[in-house]
């Protein structure tokens, strides 16, 4: 299997990853998901055993690497309440995927998507959570992904108090989001994160401060490079008058790189920003038009710069980010050496008609403008065009979605996005088109 295809691989599962995980109540960029939530019930009783689950067929497909896949997950839950706020929750998963790019390549996987305990203590305001689960820090930007740990949340009239711990090693290799290393390819990401959240809301507005730190437990013999990472940030989030909303987050980070070809450890010094404003408009297809700005440092030197979390010499001012970056389909970058900013629109053409089957569509499109922050750093992204030097342009992104809940346990999604490459890139570098569409049916 080519380098390739296991990009495309992963890019595959963390869709489905976003899928699973309810991004619409928790990312910056819910007004865009890439899929739909499954259908589950909002309502449990207190006591017994509750079964489920969905399964979420996906076709997808990329023009610039002139490659296909098809992937089918299942996944099927089970919830036994021990007492009142108190249960365990497990979750099996099956993942076909068969990937044509050259040749055809076909992966089948099963493994345990979740396996947690959860209880919650005086009127819910003290929540404690052990196992594996996802794990995510303020909007996702920064960290949203599976670990197995603990999480302890408490919320009062004073502070609001988020604490974590979560290990990535005992993941499986090929269904390890976490891939920053070529030994995070070959053995399966190695990494501790621990951290949290205080803050406090007033006026339907909120504000927290956040602390965390990564640790790379992977070996250093061989071909390796280690990246160990604190990052130290500010949020601010809140409802404003006439259906207007916003988030937006500023990280600073620090800590080391090792690369293994020089025997190298570097200092981390980057920056990231990300900010998003929301206007819905209470009117007749309950329009919601939104900006964007995203910001992540890049590094001092693209010849420097393995792009991989090591560095041969000098501060390494890539700023890497383990969370959820959705910044277009057709390039679909990563947020280092990145400036980019979004204007976008959704509606719902049917949500005042009778019609109850077609209610539930949602249309929504969105123009990204993309450029380098230094210009002899590289640009990281799953798009792999040649570039060019002394050019900071590095192109400009049209993405549509559909979202479509026919039903309570059946929904239907659709992405397309056209990358059109700037100065940045070779004359002669193509646009690139991205096609997803799939379904959920959920049981």
């Amino acid at each position: 299997m080519n380098f390739k295809n296991i990009k495309l691989i992963l890019l595959l599962g963390t869709l489905l990853l976003i899928a699973s995980t309810a991004l619409a109540q928790s990312d910056a960029d819910s007004a865009f998901p890439d899929v739909l939530s499954p259908h589950i019930p909002s309502s449990f009783s207190n006591k017994g055993i509750q079964l489920g689950g969905w399964t979420a067929p996906v076709y997808f497909s990329d023009s610039e690497s002139d490659s296909w896949s098809f992937s089918n997950t299942l996944r099927s839950w089970g919830r036994v309440f021990l007492w009142d706020n108190s249960f365990i929750y497990a979750r099996g998963k099956y993942t076909f995927t068969r990937t044509e790019q050259d040749t055809a390549t076909t992966i089948n996987m099963i493994d345990l998507d979740l396996a947690m305990l959860d209880s919650r203590f005086f009127n819910e305001s003290l929540r404690f959570s052990v196992g594996r689960k996802y794990f995510l820090v303020g909007s996702g930007f920064l960290l949203n992904g599976r670990g197995d740990g603990a999480q302890l949340e408490w919320y009062n009239s004073i502070l609001n108090i988020d604490l974590f711990g979560s290990y990535t090693g005992l993941l499986q290799k090929d269904d390890n989001p976490y891939n920053l290393s070529g030994r995070d390819y070959t053995d399966g990401a190695k990494r501790l994160f621990a951290g949290g959240t205080i803050g406090q809301t007033f006026f339907n507005q909120s504000i927290s401060l956040i602390g965390m730190m990564q640790k790379d437990f992977s070996s250093k013999t061989g071909n390796a490079n280690h990246y160990d990472s604190n990052y130290f940030g500010i949020s601010l989030r809140g409802f404003l008058p006439k259906g207007f909303d916003y988030i937006g987050e500023v990280f600073y980070s620090n800590g080391s790189t090792y690369n293994s070809s020089n025997n190298n450890t570097a200092d981390i010094s980057a920056m990231a920003a990300i900010a998003t404003v929301n206007w819905n408009i209470n009117v007749i297809t309950l329009p919601m038009l939104t900006l964007q700005y995203a910001y992540g440092s890049g590094g001092e030197g693209g010849e420097n710069n393995t792009g991989t979390g090591g560095k041969l010499s000098g501060t390494d001012s890539q700023f890497f980010t383990f969370g959820t970056f959705l910044a277009g389909y057709g390039l679909r970058p990563t947020i280092g050496n990145l400036h980019v900013a979004r204007a976008g629109f959704a509606l719902s053409p049917f949500e005042s008609t009778g019609v109850s089957i077609i209610r539930g569509l949602n249309i929504l499109a969105r123009y990204s403008y993309y450029m380098k922050d230094k210009v002899e750093a590289p640009v990281g992204s799953f798009y792999s065009g040649e570039e060019k030097a002394g050019e900071s342009f590095i192109g400009q992104g049209i993405d549509v979605s559909m979202r479509w809940r026919m039903y309570s346990d059946v929904a239907f999604f659709a992405n397309y996005g056209l990358f059109l490459p700037g100065a940045a890139y070779e004359d002669n570098a193509k646009n690139n088109t991205f096609l997803m569409f799939g379904m959920n049916f959920s049981y």
